[in-house]
């Protein structure tokens, strides 16, 4: 009866690790357990990039306590139509996170 009750309890711990994954980006940014806050670029080849005369942004924000809560569109098409870009020449991001409970993770599209 040990034995089944030590399998079962190992079982229930794994199957909850699973969820703790979370999603991947091609963006993953390291995060600090109070506050983090920082911004960097979607692109590495901005030399000689003329990021044009508009910016668009989109942004996405997640709250995680006992229930996890996501809304927004943070994707670089939303951007670019928030800015009334048909052109894109350069895209950044910023994201932020206080305690891991409340994030955003907003993406920054330039260009004309």
């Amino acid at each position: 009866m040990q034995k089944a009750l030590l399998i079962l309890t190992a079982l229930l711990v794994v199957s909850g690790l699973i969820g703790c994954v979370g999603p991947r980006a091609p963006v993953v940014p390291p995060i600090a357990f109070i506050y983090t806050n920082y911004k960097a670029p979607l692109q590495t080849h901005y030399a000689g990039t003329d990021l044009g005369t508009k910016k668009g942004t989109a942004k996405c924000q997640r709250i995680w306590y006992w229930l996890d809560v996501s809304w927004g569109d943070n994707a670089l098409r939303q951007a670019a139509k928030e800015g009334n870009i048909t052109t894109i020449k350069g895209a950044d991001y910023e994201y932020m996170s206080v305690l891991g409970i409340y994030q955003e993770f907003t993406v920054h599209a330039y260009g004309d």
